[in-house]
């Protein structure tokens, strides 16, 4: 039988089979066997493995801090904005109450301004305070662009009563990601405090630079903070009222030196107080006369101390200033206001 059976040639042993030095495997098995295998030159390549692979991190780094300057920046950018709108809520362009909106919007004639001062103040409270119930989008695919109608429902429906529950905020809120905060149970640990303080004092650091941007975009004279802060349309019935003292601003042309010889125009606003009303043509041709006392820093000559100045609708508080146009004085408060 054994006879039988087919030759068969002996069994060829293995590369490492019979070796009494059989190879050691570090604790990174993919870099020790290229090691073991291939010797210097398993060594070349783990070099450059480890050299890509360490060049990919810093890129995965620089990108993650781009990414975090992009944040800041966007978020500095968003917080100017809330601190214009958290300013508004403060002044006569801030809707506070329902009978207050609904005589204000009645005011308004075209569609173009009720869109404007309606958004305006859905914007306070949503951007400006906050507040996330406030929001509404401005138009939807099943729906197609919301009228000022439409808003204004949701405004006196909506956002005005939310006064009624909500603690108005001192400060504007600054606009970060949000730490993840899967679990409530227990306490905070060390490494969470730590966090936490750090993202509040990036938020100071946020509001602390939105605020200088603020003040450089209002001496270059890029925005006007009194602007935002007006009436959505003129104020007559203040103006009509008796012993009113309503604070005024008009616009008027001045010649400035420029300290080389040239003398330049310049637009500003001139500040003073309504004294009385001369003439009231509002109903009919839309403006009204009234005296005007002046404030010592623009009275040149004292017989022009108190003039009689002509107040027209069309040129209450427009987006670019001109000659005679006018507005209320609001730059004390725009000025003083906490932010």
């Amino acid at each position: 039988m054994d006879a039988d059976r087919e030759a068969k040639p002996p069994a060829k042993k293995g590369v490492f089979k019979g070796k009494r030095n059989k190879p050691k495997f570090t604790r990174n098995a993919r870099t020790g066997s290229m090691q073991t295998v291939a010797g210097p030159q398993g060594r070349d390549t783990c070099s450059k493995f480890n050299a890509e692979l360490l060049e990919r991190r810093q890129s995965y780094y620089d990108k993650m801090q781009l990414e975090k300057e992009e944040q800041l920046k966007s978020a500095e950018k968003a917080q100017v904005d809330a601190l214009y709108l958290h300013k508004q809520y403060h002044s006569p362009a801030c809707w506070k109450t329902v009978r207050v909106a609904r005589t204000n919007f009645a005011k308004l004639k075209s569609e173009k301004d009720k869109l404007k001062h309606v958004k305006e103040n859905i914007l306070i409270r949503y951007l400006g305070f906050g507040w996330v119930e406030a929001h509404h989008p401005w138009s939807a695919k099943s729906h197609g662009t919301f009228k000022a109608d439409e808003l204004f429902k949701h405004l006196v429906d909506v956002v005005i009563p939310l006064a009624e529950v909500k603690q108005v905020p001192d400060f504007a809120p600054v606009n970060l990601p949000e730490l993840p905060d899967d679990f409530s149970l227990g306490n905070r640990s060390a490494v969470r405090k730590e966090l936490d303080d750090k993202r509040e004092l990036l938020k100071v650091d946020v509001r602390r630079k939105a605020k200088l941007e603020m003040e450089r975009l209002e001496e270059s004279g890029i925005t006007d903070g009194v602007e935002y802060m007006q009436e959505a349309s003129w104020p007559v019935d203040r103006l009509l009222e008796e012993d009113s003292e309503f604070k005024i601003q008009v616009c008027w042309m001045f010649q400035v030196d420029d300290g080389e010889g040239f003398v330049n125009e310049e637009l500003k606003w001139c500040s003073g107080v309504v004294t009385s009303l001369v003439r009231d043509k509002s109903d009919k041709y839309n403006f009204v006369d009234v005296m005007i006392e002046w404030n010592n820093e623009w009275v040149q000559v004292e017989d022009e101390r108190v003039t009689i100045q002509r107040l027209k609708r069309k040129d209450f508080n427009p987006s670019k200033p001109f000659q005679g146009a006018w507005r209320e004085d609001l730059s004390a408060d725009f000025e003083g206001e906490q932010i």
